[in-house]
């Protein structure tokens, strides 16, 4: 499990496990939370299906996550892993954009179901 991004220094021993475990089972951080995955500007992370909104085109769809080794059947693994890092979003207006880094024109507008 990744550390929290809580000070664990006041539990001792089995009660930090207990903290930890109680973090995931109270959902106040997210289990898909990946380290070093992309996050959107205000902290969301960025997953294949979101709906998201670059500027004026707010159709965009992620379409693939080399962080989180998550592809859509139209654009499989081997298509993007070369990429090493990042996301690919396409939109309607813009076409395909590989994103390394978050931009701050890009928002989430849904996330998948």
């Amino acid at each position: 499990m990744a550390e929290s991004r809580y000070n664990l220094d006041k539990f001792k021993g089995s009660q930090v496990g207990i903290f930890k475990t109680k973090l995931q089972n109270d959902c106040l951080r997210p289990k898909a939370d990946i380290l070093g995955a992309m996050k959107y500007i205000d902290g969301n992370e960025v997953m294949v299906g979101d709906k998201v909104r670059l500027g004026d085109d707010d159709g965009g769809i992620v379409v693939c996550s080399i962080d989180r080794n998550e592809y859509t059947n139209s654009h499989p693994k081997g298509k993007w892993e070369y990429l090493k890092k990042g996301v690919v979003i396409e939109f309607p207006k813009f076409g395909l954009i590989h994103y390394e880094e978050p931009e701050e024109d890009l928002h989430l507008i849904k996330r998948s179901e």
